[in-house]
């Protein structure tokens, strides 16, 4: 039982890396305009020397990582689901941070995967 717990841990942690990841490659791609007048090339230079991009990157590596672990504790039916939290934390963030709507239907759908992912884990 210790091992699932510490597990489902890693498996929190890494939806919340993954969401960290997605939110700030979002705040960078936006703040650094890749859309104004400026050259494809100094817009992925301006990317690949940032290090809000690079912490993104970074979080997204370690996600992986935790997920390779989380792997060897739970069978891919258990864990996968359990990660598609992060489908419920990135939309979530995209309120809080990003200042994004959600409309009702979207709200919705959002309830459905967290009790899914909550049914899952109960057979963790």
């Amino acid at each position: 039982m210790y091992g699932a717990a510490k597990s489902i841990w890693l498996i929190l942690i890494a939806v919340v890396l993954m969401t960290f990841a997605n939110v700030a490659l979002k705040l960078r791609i936006t703040a650094l305009g890749g859309g104004n007048s400026a050259s494809w090339f100094s817009y992925i230079l301006s990317l690949a020397l940032d290090p809000w991009v690079w912490s993104a990157v970074i979080a997204a590596v370690v996600t992986g990582l935790l997920y390779i672990i989380a792997l060897r504790q739970f069978e891919l039916s258990v864990a996968e689901p359990l990660f598609a939290l992060v489908f419920v934390l990135v939309p979530l963030a995209a309120v809080l941070i990003l200042g994004e709507h959600l409309p009702p239907l979207r709200i919705a759908g959002l309830i459905l995967i967290f009790v899914g992912v909550v049914l899952v884990g109960q057979t963790a």
